[in-house]
């Protein structure tokens, strides 16, 4: 009979006070189970395959795939306020913005659509969209970048000296939404629910034990972790903000609302099927 044997792990900092209370073995998965890591790409592309049963995916992913995909409804990636690591940066102002060239991520669709839809929606504005390695505001070849994840806190203290426009996406959709920007989530095989109910029930419980202890009592090691991926290149402070401040990891009714509301506009302009 199939079980629930591989769950995976996005293996970015920002999961950290999610995945190192699972990794380090203080909170335990269901016994057999195989953590697999990987970035969202990675993930998305084993759970397509089916080699995966779980696994922390980008939102945009979840939502191209939700006919077969379900959501663990105790944990998210998401934020109620500038995030820090979603970050639009402009030469000019965003409403001029149409047309012109925006340097992105390869690897952030949920982000990158997000932006998109802010755009349409706060300017009609549409532009020209290039994907790069590391997108660079100051590259003469483009008038804005969108700059996520580990990079983006990187280069903020260097980049601020510049004085571009910085726009942080997660504050953006707030305050048009009133609703968290919920950027990643925790989702399993529709198909388990009919014999393995109990092990979903158990694994919410796991995410949410592990995301309660990477988030208290084991918050300086999640800090440690962080500051050495990092390189020391972020101080304890600024990362403390990041996790308690910036981050959210809850899922209330709110963050279902946001998740559907993102659906419904990915589809009025054409980057998912109307109906998400």
């Amino acid at each position: 009979m199939e079980k629930i044997s591989k769950i995976g792990f996005i293996d970015f900092a920002n999961c950290l006070p999610v995945l190192l209370p699972i990794t380090t073995g203080r909170v335990a998965l269901t016994p057999g189970a195989e953590i697999v890591l990987g970035n969202p790409q990675e993930l998305n592309k084993l759970m397509a395959s089916d080699e995966l049963d779980a696994a922390s995916v980008s939102l945009f992913y979840y939502l191209q795939q939700k006919e077969r995909l379900e959501l663990f409804k105790t944990v998210s990636i998401s934020s109620f306020s500038p995030v820090g690591s979603v970050e639009l940066y402009s030469k000019i102002p965003l409403r001029d913005l149409d047309g012109k060239t925006i340097q992105v991520p390869k690897s952030s669709a949920t982000s990158i659509n997000m932006m998109r839809v802010l755009l349409l929606e706060e300017y009609g504005v549409k532009p020209n969209l290039v994907e790069c390695d590391e997108p660079d505001c100051f590259d003469i070849n483009a008038e804005a970048a969108l700059v996520i994840g580990d990079r983006a806190l990187l280069v903020e203290e260097a980049w601020a000296l510049k004085k571009p426009i910085k726009t942080d996406l997660a504050s953006w959709w707030f305050n048009l939404t009133k609703l968290p920007a919920v950027f990643g989530v925790w989702v399993y095989k529709k198909r388990l629910e009919q014999n393995h109910f109990t092990e979903i029930e158990n694994l919410e419980r796991i995410f949410k034990e592990a995301k309660e202890l990477g988030l208290g009592d084991l918050m300086s090691e999640v800090l440690a972790e962080a500051a050495l991926r990092f390189g020391g290149r972020l101080d304890e402070e600024r990362l403390l903000r990041y996790y308690k401040q910036e981050l959210n990891f809850d899922f209330q009714s709110t963050h279902l609302d946001a998740i559907g509301h993102y659906g419904q506009l990915c589809g009025k302009y054409g980057l998912l099927p109307a109906g998400n």
